[in-house]
């Protein structure tokens, strides 16, 4: 975990890169924390209580448009992002 926090520290910016089976899974491995995560990017929509917890913390959720349909806000989609950035 110190390596992982030291390289954090020391960068631009962190971004975050998980399919969703990864979320809320329990496991031995531990990541950053949300307070440290820039931007996180997910192959579908997060569960309500991720997302807020990311978006408090002062993370920016992403996902493909291609899942944009399915209910509930719970972050931005990729294209909505890089449109934002134009």
């Amino acid at each position: 975990m110190q390596l992982k926090t030291r390289l954090a520290a020391q960068s631009r910016s962190n971004v975050y890169v998980a399919d969703h089976t990864k979320i809320g899974a329990v496991g031995r491995y531990r990541s950053i924390p949300f307070s440290e995560i820039e931007t996180f990017v997910t192959d579908q929509p997060l569960e309500e209580p991720f997302v807020r917890l990311l978006t408090e913390a002062g993370a920016s959720v992403l996902y493909p448009q291609s899942v944009n349909d399915n209910a509930g806000p719970t972050g931005t989609t990729i294209e909505e992002k890089v449109n934002e950035d134009d």
